[in-house]
């Protein structure tokens, strides 16, 4: 039970105080204020969230210097545990160039100035879109310390990250497909190209797709999160497959729960499998910045293309919001016409007279 006490504070004026017991522990709370009723409002407060047990560790313990490096550890441990390891290892890189360049100090000593500059200074080091990916890692990280109780706000909040044209998603062309898959030798890594061009899923979702996920009657794929994955968006979707994919899947042997596994029957490591393809994309002379997520282009971009509408392909990408797959828009001008040729207000030739009713008058003035 909570109750209320006056006490004279050091220049002598009258202030309320909380008194009460919460988890064992006594504490004493200022109410700031000389006003009963306003007093009583803050009593009424602090009843319900011992009621309710929602008090934070801001409220009910002093505030402690957490340095960044000790939080670093913290919030790390707990990315690995939560997050999908290429999040986490993004974090981890994150952390380690921000305290490399302002220091080792307290989480409240974090502030917008220093933000920025090390915004502009790692600028001269990366690519600004680079820079922009660890500033919201690092968002989301203080983001957490807030929740945690650390600090009140996210200094980060508020940081305006650098502008960077979104460029054209590159592709693969039907002919550089073709080259692909006759020249990859390992029949599991063509199997699994052409699993990613033909659904358009991310590798993260492919390694982790597993035969209960497979619906071979209606020609379904189930995009779940599993105990250790979860997927981007963090919903699960059906994709559709088509018939190449369907062969492919009825022709496999299986070995284990993971549609394409090691041969120890466990879940291929995504990395690894990206290695492999680059390697086969350097060594056609493709393009630099080809990488296993193009194949996720290429399957949108194709089907935009050949008409699809962005409202599909965002279906059947999973975006979380139809902005993202505006990207594809560029792709298909001339569907555009095709719109606008529906249209026709007049039933007749125009003669170029106009209809006037009787009542209307005519002002030549």
């Amino acid at each position: 039970m909570a109750t209320l006490r006056k006490r004279k504070n050091k220049s002598g004026k009258i202030v309320y105080l909380v008194d009460f017991y919460f988890n064992g522990r006594r504490f004493v709370r200022s109410t700031k204020t000389d006003d009963l009723k306003t007093a009583k409002l803050v009593l009424k407060d602090i009843e319900a969230k011992i009621a309710k047990n929602t008090f934070g560790i801001d409220e009910i313990s002093p505030k402690r210097k957490v340095y960044l490096k000790q939080f670093e550890r913290e919030y790390l441990e707990y990315s690995k545990t939560h997050k999908a390891r290429k999040t986490y290892l993004a974090d981890k890189l994150s952390f380690k160039n921000f305290i490399k360049f302002v220091g080792d100090r307290t989480l409240n000593s974090v502030d917008q100035r220093s933000i920025d500059r090390y915004l502009n200074a790692r600028a001269e080091q990366v690519k600004k879109s680079s820079v922009n990916i660890e500033i919201r890692h690092l968002k989301a990280a203080f983001t957490k310390a807030v929740q945690w109780g650390y600090m009140e706000k996210n200094p980060f909040k508020g940081i305006k990250l650098f502008t960077i044209p979104e460029a054209a998603p590159k592709f693969f062309s039907k002919r550089e497909m073709t080259q692909l898959l006759e020249i990859i030798k390992e029949t599991w890594l063509r199997d699994m190209v052409v699993f990613a061009v033909d659904t358009g899923i991310r590798i993260g979702e492919l390694v982790n797709v597993t035969w209960s996920d497979i619906d071979f009657q209606n020609r379904r794929i189930r995009i779940s999160h599993k105990d250790d994955f979860v997927t981007k968006t963090r919903e699960e979707r059906i994709v559709p497959m088509n018939d190449e994919v369907f062969d492919l899947l009825v022709g496999l042997k299986r070995n284990g729960d993971y549609v394409f596994s090691t041969t120890d029957r466990s879940r291929m490591d995504s990395d690894f499998v990206s290695r492999k393809f680059k390697r086969y994309v350097r060594a056609l002379g493709l393009n630099e910045e080809y990488t296993f997520h193009t194949l996720r282009h290429t399957f949108a971009s194709h089907l935009v293309k050949q008409g699809t509408s962005l409202f599909k392909v965002s279906k059947l990408l999973g975006h979380a919001d139809i902005k993202t797959t505006m990207k594809y828009a560029h792709l298909a001008p001339e569907t555009l016409h095709d719109v606008v040729n529906l249209l026709s207000f007049q039933s007749e030739p125009y003669s170029g007279l106009s209809v006037v009713s009787k009542n209307s008058q005519i002002s030549t003035g």
